[in-house]
């Protein structure tokens, strides 16, 4: 006879099996690091796209007045404000028309043009200015030194922009024959000489400009002349 046992069996116990274990979400661990997802990088709808992937925008221009500090960066006598309230007293609609953006080009355009074109009494102040004024040693014709920026000289840059509107340049080209014997521009004319080597007594062809300034540039009875109207040029 075999002796057979039986293995006992508590109760409650179940014969657990191998079982695979599935994988069950769980929940995050309050340890564990948050990690952000990336966002993706927006352009505001109103903002013009070039193909070179550069903003349309129009480039800033900045005026700088000189106001007798002897900068080196100033590219205006005349500020926004002086134009416009000197074209409201004037009635000149179409300097008042123009954006600020506008009208600076044309106040620099208008400064680049009676300074460069004039040739003034005096000198510069210091080397390093960038434009003509203030000058030193700057007598009219009364006998007056004159200081820092004179207003009729801001007159005359608002003067040469409103000009300068109603054409490319105030810069007159002719050759050295002297082809270009007269010139109408709105209501002021001017005579051109008939060969380079002749005397010129005046300024510029725009006598509202030459009145204006008139006192503070070299004239013909001080030894010296300019052809500041006219540019020569080989044929």
């Amino acid at each position: 006879m075999s002796d057979i046992i039986d293995e006992e069996v508590i109760p409650g116990d179940t014969p657990i099996e191998d079982t695979p274990i599935e994988n069950v979400p769980t929940e995050p661990s309050v340890d564990d690091p948050v990690v952000d997802e990336p966002e993706e990088p927006t352009v505001p709808e109103d903002t013009p796209v070039e193909s070179d992937g550069k903003t349309g925008e129009t480039p800033f221009i900045d005026l700088i007045v000189e106001t007798g500090k002897c900068l080196d960066d100033a590219n205006s006598y005349a500020s926004l404000e002086f134009a416009r309230q000197y074209s409201i007293a004037r009635g000149y609609e179409d300097i008042l028309a123009l954006s600020d953006d506008e009208l600076k080009k044309m106040l620099i355009r208008g400064t680049d043009y009676v300074d460069h074109i004039y040739k003034y009494r005096g000198t510069k102040c210091t080397p390093q200015q960038a434009l003509s004024f203030p000058r030193k040693d700057l007598v009219d014709d009364d006998g007056y030194t004159i200081e820092g920026i004179p207003l009729n000289l801001k007159k005359a840059v608002v003067e040469a922009a409103k000009l300068i509107r109603t054409q490319d340049t105030l810069f007159i080209t002719k050759n050295k024959d002297g082809a270009i014997k007269r010139k109408k521009v709105d209501v002021l004319e001017t005579e051109f000489f008939e060969n380079k080597d002749s005397t010129l007594e005046y300024s510029t062809i725009y006598e509202v400009l030459n009145s204006l300034l008139d006192g503070l540039y070299r004239t013909d009875s001080e030894k010296l002349t300019y052809n500041v109207g006219a540019i020569w040029i080989d044929d």
